[in-house]
């Protein structure tokens, strides 16, 4: 279950690019859910 888990780090790494602020929150609490849940 890697290739979810970096999808949503590739769409963070985009948003940090953008600036947006909220969306990086959001994709932060996405990929550590997705991280807990594959562990």
């Amino acid at each position: 279950m890697l290739t979810p888990i970096n999808t949503l780090m590739d769409t963070k790494a985009t948003s940090l690019q953008m600036g947006s602020k909220d969306n990086i929150l959001e994709e932060s609490q996405e990929l550590l859910t997705a991280v807990n849940s594959t562990a």
